[in-house]
């Protein structure tokens, strides 16, 4: 997708909103780019009569909702309305049309657990913690969970979202419960660790090792793993120059903060 786009239709004044995702939609191109981009999660999506309703009533394509309206009565499956949405707009090529149709028809075809489960995968990658935690756990609870290298995954994953949002001590717990199932214990007890090295200061956190005898050749590991990200970061442009303005001069210390900040700038875009 290298081309222009021209939008078709109006804003509706109000917006669908995609379970799923947890966003609103505005206009017929967020659609299709939820479509191309979601092609795991929209199944049921475009089914529903609410859509095509809205597609209709809202956007004022009067003509694709009876298209779409059409095909539910006939033939309900997905790829057969994204087809029409995405013909209908212009929005790919014909051979990507095709591709993208094609992974919407056999991910509808996953079951529930498998969907609900990418679902979450979605979140994290998006970085909508709190929003994978509430599926990862709904996920435990229902023992929705195909085998228990699955269930491992998920623990393991509800670890990570805690401690991408600095909420060690529970990053922790999640860590030690994945590690009780045996399946990759050193790396969970190593993510366990972690966590608690973040959370102590550095006596504090030899006492723990040295009560905890199950950590002590984990930690040996671990500090070698930590001195050479150290060694990493320490080599990284932006350290080097951060590190150049920390010292010295009040000059120095205001392009320091200015620095910080051009950084945390580009990164609240990033995300």
């Amino acid at each position: 997708m290298s081309y222009i786009l021209f939008c078709k239709g109006k804003r509706a004044e109000k917006p669908y909103f995609v379970a799923d995702i947890r966003k609103k939609i505005y206009t017929i191109e967020e659609l299709c780019y939820y479509l191309y981009h979601n092609t795991t999660l929209c199944g049921e999506e475009l089914v529903k009569i609410q859509l095509a309703n809205w597609i209709g009533h809202q956007l004022g394509f009067m003509d694709l909702f009876e298209s779409i309206l059409s095909i539910l009565r006939k033939d309900p499956r997905p790829e057969k309305v994204a087809s029409q949405i995405f013909a209908y707009t212009n929005y790919l090529t014909k051979p990507e049309r095709e591709a993208v149709c094609e992974r919407i028809r056999k991910n509808s075809l996953l079951s529930l657990n498998e969907r609900k489960k990418m679902r979450a995968d979605y979140y994290v990658v998006e970085k909508n913690y709190r929003e994978a935690i509430q599926d990862y756990e709904e996920i435990l609870e229902q023992k929705d969970y195909n085998t228990q290298k699955e269930k491992h995954h998920i623990m393991y994953n509800i670890g990570c979202c805690y401690s991408y949002m600095f909420y060690f001590d529970l990053a922790f717990e999640w860590f030690m419960k994945a590690a009780e199932m045996e399946i990759d214990q050193k790396g969970d007890l190593k993510a366990a660790l972690l966590c608690k090295n973040m959370m102590m200061t550095d006596e504090a956190f030899g006492e723990f090792i040295k009560k905890h005898s199950e950590f002590e050749q984990i930690s040996a590991e671990l500090s070698c793993d930590i001195a050479e990200a150290k060694h990493d970061f320490l080599k990284e442009p932006d350290t080097v120059k951060l590190l150049s303005f920390s010292q010295g001069t009040n000059g120095k210390n205001q392009k320091y903060r200015d620095f910080v900040l051009e950084k945390i700038a580009e990164y609240k875009a990033e995300s």
